[in-house]
């Protein structure tokens, strides 16, 4: 009996002590709750607000920066592209051109060329047509004059000898043969 009131006072004991402990950690988990809650409150709002504060200085920009980005594709898209298709076109055009150009110069120095040749050719053809003209008479005439002077037309081309008159021209002719050759003296 005394042993059971001492058992029953250290039960007592224990049970308040527990029940202290449990109060304390009750305070002590809801204290810590409560900062925790607090804590995570006060993270949230830091954290919406940086979101809001980096939004409100981000978006813009990234706006901006997106605008400009699609001010230079419209402008390499508008302008740029039609621009060098154009010059692409015109280039091409200009050196078409140029080749039909140097075609029709190289056309131009062919024609030029034949048509010189052509008279060249005929101017050539009409002096030899002259010169056979005045070169036969005169051939035709010296012979008949060569022939006239020796007596034969064979003589010419024989032995440079004293028997037949001397030959060439008659350089041993007698007078009579050297006045019919001296009128014709140049």
């Amino acid at each position: 009996s005394a042993l059971g009131e001492v058992l029953k006072a250290v039960l007592d004991l224990v049970a308040s002590l527990l029940n202290v402990v449990l109060n304390l950690l009750g305070n002590l988990l809801g204290g810590i709750n409560n900062v925790l809650t607090g804590l995570l409150a006060q993270v949230l709002k830091l954290s919406n607000s940086v979101t809001s504060s980096l939004e409100q200085t981000i978006h813009p920009q990234l706006k901006l920066i997106e605008q400009s980005v699609d001010q230079i594709l419209d402008f390499i898209d508008l302008k740029l592209i039609p621009a060098v298709k154009s010059l692409t076109q015109a280039v091409l055009g200009l050196l078409a051109e140029v080749l039909y150009l140097v075609a029709r110069i190289g056309q131009l120095v062919t024609d030029l060329l034949n048509g010189i040749l052509y008279e060249l050719f005929g101017v050539l053809a009409s002096v030899g047509s002259t010169l056979e003209k005045v070169l036969g008479s005169a051939v035709g005439t010296i012979s008949g004059v060569l022939s006239a002077v020796t007596g034969c037309p064979g003589c010419l081309n024989g032995p440079l000898s004293k028997g037949n008159g001397g030959g060439l021209l008659g350089l041993n002719l007698g007078k009579r043969r050297r006045s019919v050759i001296k009128p014709l003296a140049f």
